[in-house]
C-alpha cells in the first residue's frame, strides 16, 4: 500500500527520441516547461464564491515539450491518454479523450484570434483526476507552449480567466480562480494567499519550512462526470441569492462573498437548511483562512494543523462532502503521532487526502497508517501512492 513516489521526468532525450517515434524525426528546436500541481490546506469550497484561498505548489506537477511541425495541427502524445491529431482549421469540440483541456485551450487563442501554429507535444506528467488540480496544471501548461509557440505572452490574470472559461464551459466543470494561483504565482518556499474577490494574490514565507504528506486514496473519477461538485456550487449561489433576497439587495450574480459576515449572522435563522449549511462553511472558512495565515507567518504548526481538521470537519458537515474512504483515511491520520493536522483534497469526491507533519515523520505515519485502515481501503491498494512536499514554485520555462 501506498507505494512511495519520487518526482521524475523523462529528460529531453527521450522526449525528442518519443517525439520522433510517434510523429517521425524533426530537425528542429526543442523547448520545454513545467507547471506544479497544488495542495489547499485552507480554503476549501470557497474560490466559485469569491472567498480567499491559502494553496501552495508540490514537487509533483506536469512537464511539456513542443516542437514546430509544420502542418495545420496540434498533435499530441501522453503517456497517460495516448495520442490525438487537432486540427486548428476546425473548430474544437469536447471529445472525452483525455485532451479536452488541450481543445479547450486552443479554442481561447481561436476565439481571441491568435495566430495558431503546428506543433507537437508531449505531456508527461502521472498524477491526474486526484484532487491536486491536474486539470488547472495541464490547462496552464498548454497555454505556456502555446504561448511560447506563438512567440506572446499572456498576464497571470488573463490565463486565470481562461483556464476557468475552459473548465466551465468547455469540460463543464464549474470551478473557481484559486486553482491556478499558486501555480502563477509562487515562488521557491512560498505559500500564496489569494482573494479570489479582489483578484489579488499574496506570497507567504513562512516561519519556518513546513512538511506535507499527500496520500491517495486510490478513488478516481472525473469532476466532469459528476453532477455533486457541481451541484455544491449551485447551493452556494443559491445561499448567496437567499442572502441577498433577505437584505433587499439584487439577487442575480449574487456570491456569499457579497456580504459581510455580521450581515450573515444576523440573518442565518431566515435562511433554508442547505442555505445555512453552505454558507456557514464559507464564512467559517474564510475565519479559519486569517487564521492560518497568521499561524502560518509564526511557524505554528499546532494551530495550523487544528484548523485543517476544523477545515475538513466543516467541509463533512456544512458542505457535506468527501466519500467515506478519504473521511476514514483523515480521521486516521488526525489521531496518528506526527501528525499536526489532515484533510482531504480538493473536491473531496475522489484522489488524496494531504497532511501536515512533523519533519522526517513520514515513514512512521504510513507504516501506522497501513496498520488502521479497512478493507474498504486496500481494495484501492494498487491504485495507492504518497509522497511528501514542502512549498514549491511555480511554472517554470526552460
Amino acid at each position: 500500500m501506498f507505494k512511495r513516489l519520487t518526482p521524475n521526468t523523462i529528460g529531453w532525450r527521450a522526449a525528442a527520441s518519443a517525439l520522433d517515434d510517434c510523429f517521425g524525426p524533426k530537425d528542429v528546436e526543442l523547448r520545454t516547461a513545467f507547471v506544479p500541481y497544488r495542495i489547499r490546506p485552507l480554503g476549501a469550497h470557497l474560490d466559485h464564491q469569491g472567498g480567499k484561498v491559502l494553496s501552495q505548489c508540490t514537487s509533483f506537477g506536469v512537464t511539456g515539450y513542443w516542437r514546430r511541425n509544420g502542418l495545420d495541427q496540434v498533435r499530441v502524445l501522453s503517456h497517460g491518454f495516448g495520442q490525438a491529431d487537432i486540427d486548428l482549421n476546425a473548430e474544437p469540440v469536447p471529445k472525452a479523450d483525455g485532451f479536452d483541456y488541450l481543445r479547450g485551450t486552443l479554442a481561447q487563442f481561436r476565439v481571441n484570434q491568435y495566430p495558431l501554429i503546428g506543433i507537437d507535444l508531449l505531456v508527461d506528467g502521472a498524477l491526474t483526476a486526484c484532487g491536486l488540480s491536474s486539470s488547472a496544471a495541464i490547462t496552464l501548461l498548454y497555454q505556456e507552449l502555446l504561448c511560447q509557440s506563438m512567440r506572446v505572452s499572456l498576464e497571470a490574470e488573463q490565463r486565470i480567466d481562461w483556464a476557468v472559461a475552459c473548465e466551465n464551459h468547455f469540460i463543464g466543470v464549474q470551478s473557481g480562480v484559486g486553482d491556478q494561483t499558486p501555480m502563477l504565482f509562487a515562488g521557491e518556499g512560498e505559500s500564496v494567499l489569494y482573494d479570489c474577490r479582489l483578484r489579488e494574490a499574496k506570497r507567504i514565507v513562512p516561519k519556518n519550512p513546513w512538511q506535507f504528506l499527500v496520500i491517495n486514496s486510490g478513488q478516481s473519477a472525473a469532476l466532469s462526470g459528476s453532477s455533486s461538485f457541481n451541484d455544491r456550487v449551485a447551493e452556494s449561489i443559491e445561499a448567496a441569492e437567499e442572502i441577498a433576497s433577505i437584505l433587499a439587495r439584487p439577487s442575480e450574480g449574487a456570491r456569499l462573498s457579497d456580504f459581510t459576515q455580521a450581515e450573515w449572522s444576523a440573518i442565518t435563522p431566515r435562511l433554508s437548511a442547505t442555505a445555512q449549511r453552505r454558507s456557514a462553511h464559507f464564512f467559517t472558512e474564510m475565519m479559519r483562512i486569517h487564521a492560518g495565515e497568521t499561524a502560518l507567518l509564526a511557524g505554528d504548526p499546532v494551530r495550523f494543523g487544528a484548523l485543517m481538521n476544523a477545515s475538513c470537519q466543516s467541509s463533512i458537515d456544512l458542505y457535506e462532502t468527501g466519500t467515506n474512504l478519504l473521511i476514514e483515511l483523515v480521521r486516521h491520520l488526525q489521531t496518528i503521532d506526527g501528525v499536526y493536522g489532515a484533510r482531504f483534497s480538493g473536491a473531496g469526491m475522489r484522489g488524496c487526502v494531504v497532511a501536515l507533519i512533523e519533519d522526517d515523520a513520514d515513514r512512521h505515519i504510513l507504516n501506522d497508517l497501513e496498520g488502521r485502515v479497512s478493507p474498504d481501503i486496500r481494495e484501492y491498494a494498487n491504485q495507492q501512492w504518497a509522497f511528501t512536499t514542502s512549498a514549491q514554485a511555480g511554472l517554470k520555462v526552460s
